[in-house]
């Protein structure tokens, strides 16, 4: 489990995150969600220790995240940033930089790591193409190769900053229902999401920002009760027979 202690953020002077308390459960996806500039990808980035917080505590599995080395993060936190530079190098040689947290200085790759990033390729849909370079691969094909690196790191927490934005409607699905899957097999997801009908569809909790602080947090149907939605951004979601939602302005 992570857990947030009144953390609080920024960078420099300048306050982004201010006393957000929450817990990420494994088993769930969790999706954080508020306006543009409330402070979600700072929160995922504060929580992998790139940004040191102003005051709070992060704990990881019960422990101090400063407690860790960069290694041993790596090995409980993955993370799929929003933006990335693409590498001059084959789907499988990135899945393989996954692996590199339970590798020795060498970095010399085992039976095991082999069989972890075989495991990657073929959960992330990548398999097919790994001896491509991603440089000539479709935005949606360079998703799926960055998602075989995040699976084959193997850790129990993934936290993803808006991973399916260049997905067209049948790759968002996919994504959401292999996240679910994921989930299911008891890591915890942690996702920054703009699509709020997909938020509301797939995840079991949703963190709601706005402003830098916590406007709400519990079950999607629970937010929908409390016009949560309507009060942040200023749209209503309509419940379908399905399970989907339709998202209509004020």
């Amino acid at each position: 489990m992570i857990t947030l202690r009144n953390l609080s953020a920024g960078y420099g002077k300048k306050a982004v995150l201010k006393d957000i308390s929450a817990a990420f459960t494994p088993g769930k996806i969790t999706g954080i969600i508020g306006p543009n500039g409330s402070g979600k990808s700072t929160l995922l980035k504060t929580i992998l220790g790139f940004i040191p917080p102003s005051q709070g505590q992060i704990l990881i599995d019960g422990r101090d995240l400063h407690s860790f080395s960069a290694k041993e993060r790596a090995r409980r936190m993955a993370f799929l940033p929003q933006q990335r530079i693409i590498p001059e190098m084959t789907v499988e040689e990135l899945a393989a930089h996954g692996r590199y947290a339970h590798l020795g200085a060498q970095r010399i790759l085992s039976k095991r790591d082999h069989q972890a990033i075989d495991q990657a390729l073929w959960l992330s849909g990548a398999e097919s193409y790994r001896h491509e370079l991603i440089s000539r691969l479709s935005g949606g094909q360079q998703q799926r190769a960055y998602l075989s690196q995040l699976l084959s790191q193997d850790a129990p927490h993934l936290l993803l900053d808006e991973p399916i934005n260049h997905l067209d409607p049948s790759g968002q699905l996919e994504w959401m229902e292999l996240l679910k899957k994921l989930a299911h097999d008891g890591r915890s997801i942690v996702i920054v999401l703009h699509d709020l009908p997909l938020a509301m569809q797939y995840c079991h909790e949703l963190t709601v920002l706005e402003k830098g602080e916590l406007k709400a947090k519990g079950a999607p149907p629970t937010l929908l009760e409390k016009d949560i939605p309507q009060q942040v951004f200023k749209v209503r979601l309509l419940p379908g027979p399905d399970g989907c939602y339709a998202v209509t302005r004020l």
